[in-house]
Parts: structure tokens; C-alpha cells; sequence
């Protein structure tokens, strides 16, 4: 009786052990995403804490404060060929001045006929350049969800902190590239 209650104890340790670490796999990519964000690690950019104005259209600047130059923000898209969308930015590069707000512009379209969402992951090039972007307002951070055949504007707010030109790694870029690419939502399988 004695052996049956040890093999069922152990039992129940092992059962309790599976499960455990069965949700921290579940919860690895979340608390993985939240620390890239937070240290800008792999080249993803934090998220800002609060909104600025902005003023858009291709990408711009606004705001005010002191100038602290100019960089070129290059724009890239891609899709996984698991999602039947059509995504591209809007302009392929623009100017912001570094320390103001920015809007910048995807497009991304539905071509299946069901609505399908996806999530976007996004990355900054070159990587050491991450830390000093803060996204205000982006798609990536929520799922997006297209009805069958629509088409939407899908807008990035964000600010180029002046102290990435006193980083001695970063003081002598003139360029920054923003990827995003799209991925199906698994929910949707």
C-alpha cells in the first residue's frame, strides 16, 4: 500500500512538472516580446509610454523641441506565404527630424474571400539603433483582422531619441530601416 501511494505521489510530481513547464512554453514568446521592448534587444524597439502629436502623410515630423537632425527611415514589408495578404508601406523611405514625432504608413490587404488576421513582428536595422526609437502608436501591437478583400492604412507613430546621436555607434547613421512582417494569426486555423 505503501509503494502504490509513493508511485502515485511521484506520479502527480511528475504530471505537476509537465505541466508547468508546458506554460512556461506557452508564456516564453510573450515575456520574450516584453523584455525585446523594454531593453530594445535584437534590434525591436521599445514602446512609449505616452502619445505625442504628430503629423503624417508618407512620414514627417512634428511637435517641437530642440533639433537634433535629420534621418532618412527606411520602410520594409514582407508576409509569410501562410497569409493571403498583400503588404507594402506607402512611400519606401522619408525624413524625420530626430527627436519629433513621426507617422509613417503600411497598406496590407486581404486577398483571400474569409476574414483572416495576423499579427505583425517588427525589427529596426541596424540593431544598436533600436534602443532609441519609441513607438507610440503601431499595428504590431495588436492582432489585425481584415474581412475578405479589404484593404486598410495601418499607421507607426514614433520618435528617434536625440541621444542616438551622442551613442558613439549610432551618432554617424544617416538611415534606419523599420521591417514588419505579417504572420497568420493561428486562431484562425
Amino acid at each position: 500500500m505503501e509503494e502504490r501511494k509513493k508511485s502515485i505521489r511521484t506520479a502527480l510530481y511528475c504530471a505537476a512538472a509537465a505541466l508547468t513547464m508546458l506554460g512556461f512554453s506557452f508564456a516564453a514568446v510573450p515575456l520574450y516580446e516584453i523584455f525585446c521592448r523594454v531593453t530594445g534587444y535584437g534590434g525591436t524597439p521599445s514602446r512609449a509610454a505616452i502619445e505625442t502629436s504628430a503629423r503624417g502623410g508618407g512620414g514627417g515630423g512634428g511637435g517641437g523641441g530642440e533639433v537634433m537632425g535629420v534621418m532618412t527611415v527606411r520602410l520594409d514589408a514582407n508576409i509569410s506565404k501562410d497569409l493571403p495578404w498583400r503588404f507594402h508601406p506607402k512611400s519606401e523611405r522619408f525624413q524625420t527630424i530626430i527627436g519629433e514625432s513621426a507617422k509613417a504608413f503600411y497598406v496590407a490587404e486581404n486577398l483571400s474571400g474569409r476574414a483572416l488576421s495576423g499579427q505583425a513582428v517588427f525589427n529596426v536595422v541596424p540593431q544598436r539603433a533600436a534602443v532609441y526609437i519609441s513607438k507610440i502608436q503601431c499595428f504590431c501591437f495588436t492582432r489585425q483582422t481584415l474581412q475578405a478583400g479589404e484593404t486598410a492604412d495601418m499607421p507607426v507613430v514614433f520618435t528617434i531619441d536625440p541621444e542616438i546621436k551622442k551613442d558613439p555607434e549610432t551618432r554617424h547613421l544617416r538611415t534606419i530601416t523599420f521591417s514588419y512582417t505579417f504572420y497568420p494569426d493561428p486562431s484562425d486555423s
